[in-house]
This record gives C-alpha cells, sequence and structure tokens, in this order.
C-alpha cells in the first residue's frame, strides 16, 4: 500500500517523466514494432491468406492480434518483474524506489487533468481552434467542426472515461498485484490505444 500511495502522489505531483525513460514508451514502441510485423502482408500469416476468403481472414486477424497482446504484455510483465526482483536484491531501498516508479508510470491523473485544463483554458480565451486541437489529444473522433458548447461536454465525457481508465484500473490492479500487474494493465490500455 506504501508503494502505492507514493507513486498515486509521485503522478499527481510530478506528472509524467518527459525526459527520463518511461516503461510507456517502451510499450508503445513494441506495440508499433509488433503491428508492423503481424500486420504486413508480406508476413508468413499474410501470404498464406493470400486468396483466402473473409471469415478465415478475420480468424487470422483475431489470432495475430491476440498473439501479439500476449507478445507485448508479456515482455513487461516480465520486465518489470524483473527489474524489481534485481533492485530488490541489490538494495531494498533501491527495490522500493524501482516499484513506485514501475506503477507511477502507470498513472496519467496529472496528464489528465492538465490536457482538460488546457480546453477550458482555451475555451475561455474564445479560441475554438486551440480548444479543439487541444480535445483532439484525448477524444478519437472527429472534432473538426465541433461547437464550443460541445467541446465542454466532450471534455467531461472524456475526462471521465479516461479517469475510470487511468485511475480506477490502475489502482484496482495495483491494489490486487502490485506494479507488475498495474503496468500490465496499462500495457493492454496501451494496445487497446495504438492497435483497436
Amino acid at each position: 500500500m506504501f508503494i502505492l500511495v507514493l507513486s498515486y502522489l509521485a503522478d499527481l505531483i510530478f506528472g509524467q517523466p518527459e525526459k527520463f525513460f518511461h516503461p510507456v514508451r517502451i510499450i508503445g514502441w513494441m506495440t508499433e514494432k509488433s503491428e508492423n510485423k503481424f500486420n504486413n502482408r508480406q508476413s508468413i500469416l499474410g501470404r498464406r491468406l493470400k486468396g483466402a476468403n473473409n471469415r478465415q481472414s478475420i480468424l487470422a486477424r483475431r489470432l495475430k492480434g491476440a498473439v501479439m497482446a500476449v507478445t507485448v504484455i508479456g515482455i513487461t510483465v516480465c520486465l518489470a518483474y524483473v527489474a524489481i526482483e534485481i533492485s530488490n536484491a541489490l538494495n531494498p531501498l533501491l527495490g522500493i524506489l524501482v516499484s513506485v516508479y514501475i506503477a507511477y508510470t502507470s498513472f496519467t491523473i496529472r496528464e489528465l487533468i492538465n490536457a482538460a485544463d488546457d480546453i477550458f483554458k482555451a475555451l475561455d480565451k474564445n479560441s475554438l481552434v486551440v480548444a479543439r486541437k487541444n480535445l483532439a489529444k484525448i477524444v478519437t473522433r472527429d472534432i473538426k467542426k465541433i461547437e464550443e458548447r460541445h467541446i465542454a461536454k466532450a471534455t467531461i465525457a472524456s475526462a471521465v472515461e479516461n479517469f475510470n481508465d487511468s485511475v480506477g484500473e490502475t489502482l484496482a490492479y495495483s491494489i490486487s498485484g502490485g506494479p507488475v500487474t498495474a503496468i500490465a494493465s496499462r500495457s493492454a490500455k496501451t494496445l487497446a490505444e495504438m492497435v483497436g
């Protein structure tokens, strides 16, 4: 619980680190490389699908998606576990710091608050272009022609939804299994955001 409290407070105070090693960037890189590999038409599965009917194609895509998810999440979990175990073996205090850092990078509450704040500041200045640009960072739908009142509604709705994903789920996984399950949850969310 001590690690969970420290990691949550670290995210509230510092936000996500920009200039330091960030596990989620590694997860994003692995996801991108995996997607390029598995969705490449020249891959072994891609060549076997040539001329296959649509049902087989859907089944193959699901299989490739499952393999990609297991690979990315599995590597993430293994790396986090090994990092914590090695740091614990070297020094218990170092183990706590590594555990806190891994859990801390799983949260994104500060980033969410900042993103919503940027949108409302732009609306206060009557800058719809900037508000739409900032809104595009937290929603996936087309917002090019969205009106001011809808920008505010979309910001609130997205903040609530993202709060559940970036805080609620992370807290639940942190409580149930510690930093390793928290970063596993984060890797699953990154996969969902990048690949769908």
